[in-house]
């Protein structure tokens, strides 16, 4: 059962100039573990939005494509037949449903972890699976879609994420995110592509306001467990006296 604990410490001891580094102690130290999945992905167009029914991501998809990116840069959708007056004109320009299929080995190490899948910058809206089982969907045009994996088996497994770029939240047909006058109403995923493992007790969020500091911890071992959280500030800062908060506290 996955729970999420979030924890007010006073900001007493916090300035807004300042960067806290924030660790779960003990044995729930902050893993980097990663796995970049940048490199050929296979692929799929969907205009006829046919793939949700047909359960595209049962399966193997048939083309490739280099990711990240976008499927008009890598040439698929439909060519330019003349220039757009006034506006920038596409070579290849796509609007609609299309997928993306990984084959990913989560490492031994990462048995008893927990993995998230983080996709910097998605063009718009995201559906991810892995396998056959559905794990969510996002929308954001300007933040990471994050998503929560679980526990998965060391092994290999199929990861499909289907981007749909059509019209999706109501903020406007000349918005700078999907405007023919910036960047275009593009299909794909661009930024850092990567598996990350963390520990099952991990840190989800930090906020920090004027007069205290919020912290999101997660718990996905299925049962209450006691962790210290540490927040210091860095001791280069001059005139700054370094300072560590402790306490104990079951999530």
């Amino acid at each position: 059962m996955k729970k999420t604990r979030r924890i007010l410490l006073p900001a007493a001891f916090l300035l807004l100039t300042l960067a806290a580094g924030l660790a779960i102690a003990g044995p729930f130290s902050r893993t980097d573990d990663s796995i970049s999945l940048a490199g050929e992905w296979k692929f799929a167009l969907d205009p006829q939005d046919k793939g949700m029914s047909e359960k595209w991501y049962a399966g193997e998809l048939k083309e490739q494509i280099q990711m990240p990116g976008s499927c008009e840069q890598r040439g698929y959708g439909e060519e330019a037949k003349e220039p757009t007056v006034g506006r920038l004109t596409r070579v290849v320009k796509y609007e609609g449903k299309a997928w993306y299929q990984k084959e990913i080995t989560v490492p031994k190490a990462w048995k008893d972890k927990r993995v998230e899948l983080f996709l910097e910058r998605c063009h718009w809206e995201s559906n991810v699976w892995v396998d056959d089982q559905f794990v969510g969907t996002q929308n954001s045009l300007s933040a990471p879609h994050l998503y929560d994996l679980g526990q998965l088996s060391p092994g290999m497994h199929r990861l499909t994420v289907c981007i749909d770029n059509t019209y999706k939240i109501p903020i406007g047909s000349w918005a700078h995110a999907i405007t023919e006058d910036t960047q275009g109403n593009w299909n794909g995923m661009i930024g850092q592509l990567e598996l990350r493992a963390t520990p099952t007790v991990w840190i989800k969020n930090v906020q920090v306001h004027p007069d205290r500091m919020l912290v999101d911890v997660g718990n996905a071992t299925g049962s209450a467990q006691e962790a210290t959280i540490q927040g210091e500030k860095p001791a280069k800062v001059a005139n700054r006296i370094c300072i560590r908060q402790q306490f104990q506290s079951r999530i």
